[in-house]
């Protein structure tokens, strides 16, 4: 077997895996009627505290989340909805018309975001999660260490704080 060969063959094989893994964060869409008649549900992949918008083909009354925990939705207008990503995992979204028909269902894929997005470990059982664009800040992801996600997240609500009693002054 020639070097090159075997070269070719490295590069094709890594190829193919690049691909599958690159499809494989695709959304799907499969939306509309299946045989038995019921709506079938489009797959929506949405990053951990990223947002996206949602149209509807027509006025929703009611959306309905199978686990808030994972992900939130809310009507911005009767055809627009935001789903929020909220932590790792699936789960559904319906939408119901004013006479609580089904119109629309949606399973909704949350992960997070590998984009800009360092972790470190320290030993076992101390990750941290960093958010680097271009600086690197603290950023609490689920699975970091409870010690660091409390830090952080008490930094966070101090500067929230701060930033709303130094913007609420009085006219």
């Amino acid at each position: 077997m020639k070097i090159g060969n075997a070269n070719s063959a490295a590069i094709s094989l890594i190829m193919v895996a690049f691909l599958s893994l690159l499809l494989s964060y695709l959304p799907v869409s499969a939306g509309g009627l299946d045989v038995s008649g019921s709506i079938s549900a489009e797959t929506l992949v949405v990053n951990i505290d990223e947002a996206k918008l949602v149209r509807l083909s027509s006025p929703a009354k009611s959306i309905v989340i199978g686990n808030p925990m994972i992900a939130d939705a809310i009507a911005q207008s009767p055809q627009t909805l935001i789903v929020t990503g909220k932590s790792n995992g699936r789960t559904n979204l319906i939408i119901m018309d004013a006479e609580n028909h089904e119109i629309s269902r949606y399973n909704i894929n949350v992960r997070v975001s590998q984009s800009f997005r360092i972790t470190v470990y320290k030993g076992p059982l101390q990750r941290q999660s960093l958010s680097c664009s271009p600086q690197c800040n603290p950023v609490p992801m689920p699975g970091d260490s409870t010690e660091y996600m409390d830090k952080v997240i008490r930094g966070i609500t101090n500067r929230n704080k701060a930033i709303q009693s130094s913007s609420s002054s009085s006219f």
